[in-house]
């Protein structure tokens, strides 16, 4: 990638993730108004649509803790941004591709955080009694984007032109 290329494309993944993130959340919690809160269930015994708010980290994890919550999403974005800026990554499109992803979901997230309190979540997967942490769109891409650009960062020996 040309020099600057690789910066410009994480920002602009970053972005879309972000509004693809709000516009998923502002989309759900409408349509949930709509129903009265009731939960929809997509697929019977796996995959509903609730109401959830989340005054924790990911997953619900450090609830109650207020500060932090803010503090450490911020402190993790710009450490990943500043050896991003400062080191670069030329050459590994798919890295940067991760990078964005994880960013914009953790803006995207910091959006609701410092708009409303908390992070809307509404993605509940579970299977009989056992059930994953509720979660948004802004976490699926910060997964998905840790794993690809673990994959790259870890598993790759060559710059993916």
């Amino acid at each position: 990638m040309r020099k600057h290329a690789d910066k410009l494309l994480c920002l602009l993944i970053c972005a879309v993730v972000v509004g693809l993130d709000q516009l998923a959340k502002s989309a759900v919690r409408a349509m949930m108004d709509a129903r009265g809160g009731d939960d929809l269930v997509i697929i019977p015994g796996f995959l509903s649509i609730i109401n959830s708010f989340n005054q924790g980290i990911a997953f619900g994890m450090f609830q109650g803790i207020r500060i932090y919550v803010l503090l450490i999403p911020i402190a993790a974005a710009v450490l990943i941004l500043f050896f991003f800026l400062k080191e670069g990554m030329p050459g590994r499109w798919a890295s940067v591709v991760g990078l964005g992803m994880m960013l914009g979901g953790a803006f995207g997230n910091m959006v609701d955080r410092l708009r409303f309190g908390h992070v809307y979540d509404f993605v509940k997967a579970y299977i009989g009694e056992r059930q994953w942490p509720t979660f948004n769109v802004a976490d699926c891409f910060i997964v998905i984007g840790f794993a690809v650009f673990a994959i790259v960062m870890f598993f790759s020996g060559e710059k993916d032109e």
